[in-house]
């Protein structure tokens, strides 16, 4: 099904993956993680992580992303890109340095991270990233407060305009504002997670496991979302397990284990045979 029709029926036998994929989003699949318009390798440094370690597991972690970048880590359960992940929102305590645009930041709370121009897509979706019970309207406007209030006092005109504007953009399918973001499609809900953390303009957009449990659909319409971002000059760090959606959309792909970066990849030479290796520890 696809729009709320039926676009095919054949024996299960009878159909291919691909085939599937393609009857259900409309498009050809080898395009849907593609993303046309690379960084520029010279941009000016955005993030900059140098030996970073915490007690647990990470070891000397040093890597760069630039504007307009869009940066993959990849790694296997307990290679360390979780706990890097927590470093990076202010969540664990560790050594080292991490600056944003060369302002240097202890990353010591969330409160701090998002001061410092970091917007953070969790992986858990409905655990840490939305007020399921709670209003779309107010899922995009509860980290963004200033922006829709004079003097303490909320204005309903400004919030319906910044809600309906990224409601427009992301093309987020709702009956309306007013719909509980919980009963919307995961696809949907991711949106609207990405559209809170947009509207306060962030310099780096770190996300972690972005396309987890939704369509194969909406993961193409997220992807062409941040290569948007990209293009705009928004710095992009995707954690991720998913390896054609790293290879196919990030300008540079790192490869972690045992709490250390293992391998670096660009778009040429990036392939899941090699990445798989040296997340593997076999370098």
């Amino acid at each position: 099904m696809r729009d709320g029709e039926v676009v095919e029926s054949r024996e299960a036998g009878n159909f291919t993956v691909p085939e599937l994929i393609r009857k259900m989003v409309g498009r050809e699949v080898n395009h849907l993680f593609t993303r046309q318009i690379p960084g520029h390798p010279s941009a000016k440094r955005v993030l900059v992580v140098r030996n970073l370690t915490e007690p647990s597991l990470l070891r000397n972690v040093s890597f760069d992303v630039r504007s307009g970048e869009m940066l993959g880590l990849a790694g296997l359960p307990g290679s360390g890109k979780e706990e890097l992940v927590e470093c990076l929102c202010g969540l664990r305590r560790f050594s080292g340095l991490i600056s944003i645009e060369g302002i240097a930041g202890k990353f010591s709370s969330p409160e701090e991270v998002i001061k410092l121009g970091v917007a953070v897509i969790p992986a858990d979706r409905r655990g840490s990233g939305l007020f399921s019970v709670l209003t779309i309207t107010d899922n995009i406007v509860a980290a963004n407060l200033p922006l829709v209030s004079s003097l303490g006092i909320l204005s309903r005109r400004r919030m319906l305009s910044l809600v309906k504007d990224y409601l427009r953009q992301l093309r987020v399918r709702a009956h309306s504002e007013k719909q509980r973001a919980g009963t919307l499609s995961g696809g949907n809900q991711q949106k609207v997670i990405l559209a809170r953390g947009l509207a306060r303009k962030p310099r780096l957009l770190l996300l972690h496991e972005p396309t987890r449990g939704i369509d194969v659909g909406a993961k193409a319409e997220i992807y062409e979302i941040l290569g948007s971002l990209a293009a705009s000059g928004v710095s992009i760090l995707i954690v991720s397990s998913e390896l054609p959606e790293l290879i196919g959309q990030c300008d540079r792909i790192l490869a972690m284990h045992g709490g250390r970066i293992t391998g670096e990849f660009n778009r040429r030479d990036a392939t899941e045979e090699r990445i798989l290796a040296s997340a593997m520890g076999n370098i």
